[in-house]
């Protein structure tokens, strides 16, 4: 079962809603393919007059370190330079762009070899109140003894809003792995 937040990002049947990004003027209408979800706060509990509604609280999330690297940019590059490629190119997909949510990519510290199970899974991840969906496609390597996702360019630029331009950043996992939706990209959502 997914957290809320993981349904919000998943989901693209939602309307878009009014937005200001960074990129807007240097992507204009390129953005408006990714429909902005807000985050609803759920309290841990509710009372009323006449009920009580308890949530349990989540489990504390996991840091890591978030990165970028634009090779997973270029979306015509062979799926074989990936440490996942023979799961992708068994599924069908030849090139980064064939990939199920490209170009939400990443390369994960925790994937070895091309036989990981985190091969192709998703995850969301969260940077100071961002939110963004990513795939699983590549190994990365671990940042100062930290679990640690390399993120494409675009995911990382749209993860932290232009908002720091340190290379490496702290954030955490918010929910993953799971199976990627099949026939929804992800949408990126920032509060």
């Amino acid at each position: 079962m997914h957290s809320p937040l993981s349904i919000a990002v998943m989901s693209l049947a939602l309307a878009s809603a009014a937005y200001a990004h960074p990129f807007k003027r240097a992507f204009g209408s390129f953005l408006d393919n990714f429909p902005r979800i807000p985050v609803p706060k759920i309290p841990e509990s509710t009372t009323s007059a006449t009920t009580t509604t308890s949530f349990q609280a989540a489990p504390p999330r996991q840091t890591v370190m978030i990165n970028t690297d634009w090779k997973y940019d270029n979306g015509s590059t062979s799926v074989t330079n990936l440490t996942c490629g023979t799961q992708f190119e068994a599924t069908g997909n030849t090139t980064y762009r064939s990939l199920l949510q490209y170009p939400y990519a990443a390369g994960f510290s925790n994937v070895t070899s091309g036989e990981s199970t985190v091969c192709g899974a998703c995850y969301v991840l969260e940077w100071a109140g961002n939110y963004v969906g990513v795939q699983i496609i590549d190994g990365a390597e671990e940042y100062g003894g930290t679990e640690t996702f390399t993120l494409s360019g675009e995911a990382y630029d749209w993860l932290l809003l232009n908002e720091t331009t340190s290379p490496v950043v702290t954030g955490t996992i918010v929910d993953g792995p799971f199976a990627c939706p099949e026939h929804q990209k992800f949408v990126a959502i920032n509060p």
